[in-house]
């Protein structure tokens, strides 16, 4: 499970280093990118630090994964309705989110999938 959790959270500090380079003096893009990424990523090491204290059995990892995965849905939603109400940057940071939640499922299909190949 930490490990799954591990490589999202590699994916987003990718993501998180090319945002820092498009930063200049005159946009926000990029600054709405980066404090998306790192309200995302502060969730993750959340869940990475439960996994640790949990006893890794697959009932708490669906557990933890349900959590997490239900914290970026409340986070696309409300960046999806202030995006709707043409909040500036709430766009991107939709998008953000929209993204991160999509790599997550991901990491949950691979876990599912690898306890399913272990059962």
């Amino acid at each position: 499970m930490i490990a799954m959790l591990k490589m999202l959270l590699d994916v987003m500090a990718m993501q998180l280093a090319g945002t820092v380079e498009e930063i200049d003096e005159r946009g926000y893009i990029a600054v709405n990118k980066v404090q998306m990424l790192l309200q995302l990523m502060a969730e993750v090491t959340n869940a990475i630090i439960e996994a640790k204290k949990s006893k890794d059995t697959p009932a708490e990892n669906r557990q933890l994964l349900h959590k997490l995965d239900a914290q970026f849905e409340a986070l696309e939603r409300s960046t999806r309705a202030m995006a709707s109400r043409a909040v500036r940057g709430a766009d991107v940071k939709n998008a953000i989110v929209a993204g991160a939640l999509a790599q997550l499922r991901a990491v949950e299909w691979a876990v599912t999938d690898e306890k399913s190949e272990a059962a």
